[in-house]
């Protein structure tokens, strides 16, 4: 935490703004998300065209396109609907993503999450078997909670 304030600190420092230092084209994402609502389309898929970028990379209804993307090496923020048309956020961080990567998922993630809104609930991956459709629910609760 400590090493991402002295970051934004530094990027304020030398005349960065936050914008600068990440894109994440919001208006984007909103866009994608809209046909999921109305259930023109059941999957979107978000990853980094460079380190500072997203981009919607998929927007349709064909699931082993959005896994094309979730390759060993790669983060991919996923917004699908399943079987049950639960509307899940789906993070992948592949195996092979360096600590540094990954440590800045959860700060990026926070930004789509943001812009992607409202879904039931949300799933972080990083195995394969995770990523199967069938796998891809929201966990029962307990009546109550």
């Amino acid at each position: 935490m400590m090493k991402i304030f002295m970051l934004l600190s530094l990027a304020c420092l030398v005349g960065f703004s936050e914008s600068a230092v990440f894109d994440y084209k919001e208006s984007e994402l909103k866009e994608g998300r809209e046909p999921i609502k109305s259930g023109a389309i059941k999957y979107m898929a978000v990853t980094y065209a460079t380190n500072t970028e997203l981009e919607v990379v998929y927007k349709g209804s064909n699931y082993d396109a959005v896994l094309s993307h979730m390759t060993d090496d790669a983060r991919v923020y996923a917004v699908v609907k399943n079987n049950m048309d639960e509307v899940i956020f789906l993070t992948w961080i592949g195996p092979s993503v360096s600590p540094l990567k990954k440590a800045k998922v959860s700060t990026d993630k926070a930004f789509v999450k943001d812009a992607v809104e409202p879904f039931k609930c949300e799933k972080l991956a990083d195995e394969r078997n995770e990523i199967q459709l069938s796998a891809v629910k929201c966990s029962a609760r307990p009546q109550g909670q």
